[in-house]
């Protein structure tokens, strides 16, 4: 499940612009993140967040700054403030690699802004659930969510059928820092700013499974 986003699309705005400080290196949560907390080279594809350079208002109406050598850095690091060569690659959030998209589902949110899903291929399920819904079509946004196969996410590829190591908010001292689990599913959507979806299911460690088992 996935809540509704209103700000920009993260893959049509500074699409050309990387979504990771060139100072600390750490990526943008999300769109709204880059756009509020990030400003861009205007020749480069480098970004800073706000926070890691000297007097970030002085670029307060706009997005991006002249080039990267205005910027001072506040962070005690020997970064050389040169725009990057046109060959770099930029570094995005997120990448579609995937152009096999499958089981198309649509959907639309309801009055307590939940989406609903339904298979656009059903007229009937679609007549049905307009109607309980008092839904006009002709008014109501209809959004597209697609499974695929692999998609970047932060540089890293990934594939269904992957192990992943997920940190664990640990209850307890004894319990693990981390789980396991396995990618499933991979969901894609149309609807700006919404990332990716996986899901996802866990297994167990060899010596989890001991303890448990005890």
């Amino acid at each position: 499940k996935h809540s509704r986003s209103r700000s920009k699309s993260i893959n049509n705005n500074n699409h050309q612009k990387d979504h990771k400080c060139n100072v600390c290196k750490k990526w943008c949560i999300d769109p709204k993140d880059f756009k509020t907390n990030f400003l861009s080279c205007s020749y480069c594809n480098h970004s800073y967040h706000k926070k890691c350079i000297v007097h970030p208002n002085q670029f307060q109406n706009s997005l991006s700054f002249p080039s990267c050598s205005r910027i001072q850095n506040r962070l005690n690091t020997k970064l050389s403030n040169q725009c990057s060569s046109n060959d770099k690659q930029t570094e995005l959030l997120i990448e579609y690699v995937d152009d096999n998209k499958y089981e198309l589902t649509n959907y639309i949110y309801d009055d307590e802004n939940e989406p609903i899903y339904y298979d656009p291929h059903s007229k009937k399920l679609t007549t049905q659930l307009f109607h309980t819904q008092n839904v006009d079509d002709d008014e109501t946004q209809i959004w597209r969510r697609w499974k695929c196969r692999k998609v970047k996410y932060k540089g890293a590829l990934y594939h269904i059928g992957d192990a992943i190591e997920i940190r664990n908010e640990r209850k307890r001292e004894n319990e693990p820092k981390t789980n396991v689990a396995i990618i499933k599913d991979i969901y894609i959507y149309d609807e700006p700013n919404t990332l990716p979806v996986f899901v996802i299911f866990w297994y167990w460690r060899e010596n989890e499974l001991k303890d448990f088992l005890r």
